[in-house]
């Protein structure tokens, strides 16, 4: 009888502490279920507020990436479009990555490369402002854009260009406001 009472008390034990692993460290970051970290963002909604950070991508090569080079169309954000709409939609809700990591997690063969092998990338566009309120999306195929690649270099990123060159992603701090 001590012997089941005693058992009791160690499975007990045991289901608090996997209790208490589980509270802080969630099974979803060790088994690959992907959540979604990436800012949501309605392009067309005028009411929002706030600051954004955004993937930008430095198109003209000219190593800088500013609040003014994206807004006068210079410099692209990297945009996911919502599923099950077409590339040309203007009506699609777009989603801003505010991190290398929330962009990575869709990096279906863990190659630190997002390219036409990953289920994402036909869904993936850059967004160019062409004056306050409007905006062109156009895929990153139809950019000449062939992979996005996680740099272990000190930098965010970099895509990787059809002809083989390279153009840097930054990270950049944005007024929704602005956007609109």
């Amino acid at each position: 009888m001590r012997f089941l009472i005693r058992l009791l008390y160690i499975i007990a034990g045991i289901i608090i502490i996997l209790s208490a692993i589980f509270y802080f460290f969630p099974p979803s970051e060790y088994f690959g279920v992907k959540e979604p970290s990436f800012e949501t963002f309605d392009v067309s909604a005028t009411q929002q507020e706030g600051l954004i950070y955004a993937l930008v991508v430095d198109m003209d090569d000219d190593h800088s990436v500013t609040k003014s080079s994206v807004l006068s169309g210079k410099d692209p954000i990297l945009v996911l479009r919502e599923q099950g709409k077409e590339e040309n939609d203007q009506q699609a809700e777009r989603f801003f990555f505010n991190d290398m990591s929330s962009l990575m997690q869709y990096d279906d063969n863990g190659d630190q490369w997002i390219t036409v092998a990953d289920d994402i990338f036909p869904r993936l566009e850059l967004m160019t402002i062409l004056s306050p309120g409007n905006h062109n999306y156009v895929s990153l195929t139809r950019s000449g854009i062939e992979a996005i690649v996680k740099a272990s270099d000190g930098r965010i990123a970099y895509v990787v260009m059809r002809d083989g060159s390279r153009r840097d992603v930054r990270l950049l701090q944005l007024r929704v406001q602005d956007l609109q």
